[in-house]
């Protein structure tokens, strides 16, 4: 079946232009595929009602240039809006773009694939059973710091659903957590380096400010900073985000 990537985004650099490749590179495990692209800022409603006002805007750091830039590949579709009635709204305009059965998946912005491992993935639903894949990224908090405790915050107990096996007319109820309407098979978890993803989900600066300004973080970035400077690892990661209560644990990968 043909796999369906959908990605959201706002301000997506520096890794937006890290999928094109691995992308591309596809072609060597016999996987076709499509990428849909909804950018702009999404309203605090919904699933993520509970997250601060956001004024209406497009991306601002070069990610709508480059999305410009792919719009007449023939594998790529990219919807741009200024305000989107929440993330919800971003996803599912990206479903409807879909006009047959395949095998969908979320591609977040700053969660990197490689080709082996996206092959891995879709060989899951080689088993007719299967209806989503739960992954357990690799998360990182800074460039060189990484979660190392399991089932805790950002590889949560159970792992992140971001596979399905898809049919026209579905939506998501839900983006935080994915929810799609039905599984149309079982779910399963899947584990181990050749097949989850690296997230870069605390690596700049820049996203840090967005999430201190979108999340309600208060005082996140100056706390970022802090877990960078830090010299005792490993880490208790609540000790710097104080949003994090389940005792995760980061540890520095190098120097």
């Amino acid at each position: 079946m043909k796999l369906e990537i959908f990605t959201i985004v706002l301000d997506g650099m520096p890794f937006i232009g890290s999928h094109l490749p691995v992308l591309n590179a596809l072609k060597w495990h016999g996987i076709d595929w499509h990428w849909t692209i909804a950018e702009g800022a999404a309203m605090n409603r919904h699933c993520t009602s509970w997250c601060k006002e956001q004024l209406p805007r497009s991306s601002s750091d070069g990610t709508l240039e480059y999305l410009n830039s792919l719009r007449y590949h023939k594998r790529i579709e990219v919807g741009s809006r200024q305000s989107w009635d929440g993330k919800i709204e971003q996803c599912n305009w990206c479903l409807e773009q879909i006009p047959e059965p395949c095998i969908l998946l979320q591609m977040d912005v700053d969660e990197i694939w490689t080709a082996e491992a996206l092959g891995a993935l879709i060989d899951k639903f080689n088993d007719p059973e299967v209806g989503e894949v739960r992954i357990n990224p690799r998360y990182y908090v800074g460039p060189n710091i990484v979660i190392t405790s399991k089932g805790t915050w950002g590889a949560p107990e159970g792992g992140l659903p971001r596979a399905w096996r898809f049919n026209p007319g579905q939506k998501f109820i839900s983006h935080e957590p994915p929810v799609l309407d039905k599984i149309n098979g079982k779910s399963i978890e899947v584990f181990g380096g050749n097949i989850n993803p690296q997230h870069y989900g605390y690596v700049t600066e820049s996203q840090v400010r967005y999430k201190e300004q979108f999340y309600g973080y208060a005082g996140a970035t100056a706390r970022w900073h802090m877990l960078q400077q830090n010299s005792y690892w490993p880490a208790q990661l609540g000790i710097f985000f104080p949003w994090v209560r389940d005792g995760a644990i980061a540890e520095r990968i190098y120097d």
